[in-house]
């Protein structure tokens, strides 16, 4: 049996964004998100081991990361009104859409349940935000 994983980090982040009240509003930060993102890697979550992190900088930072966050930025399914992207809001309802039409069937029980972890996990890291 194979263990390759027919998902990519795309499908990944959208399945855990889709876990999130709709409208989720947060503060970004970079360095935040991709720490936050390499402790979960560390703690053994299966759905992120193939996520390369490069460790000679200030913080351990991905470029796969940051461009899979962008093109939900690129795409409308993360807004910002600001140009700092500050607040970001994500379109968790059309993320869900997206993720239980196309996405879902690649993932199996278990590392669905670590996406709903980690979405939780999310919101205690970047709490919702009222601006």
């Amino acid at each position: 049996m194979s263990t390759e994983k027919s998902y990519n980090l795309h499908e990944v982040l959208q399945g855990i964004f889709a876990k999130l009240p709709d409208s989720y509003s947060f503060e970004r930060d970079e360095k935040r998100i991709q720490e936050f993102f390499y402790r979960s890697q560390s703690s053994g979550n299966s759905v992120l081991q193939e996520i390369a992190f490069d460790k000679d900088g200030p913080y351990p930072s991905s470029g796969h990361l940051s461009q899979a966050f962008y093109s939900f930025l690129f795409t409308g399914l993360i807004k910002s009104i600001s140009p700092s992207f500050n607040p970001c809001i994500i379109s968790s309802d059309a993320m869900r859409i997206g993720f239980d039409r196309f996405c879902i069937s690649h993932f199996s029980t278990p590392e669905l349940g670590e996406l709903e972890t980690l979405a939780r996990e999310f919101q205690k890291e970047f709490p919702p935000r009222k601006f």
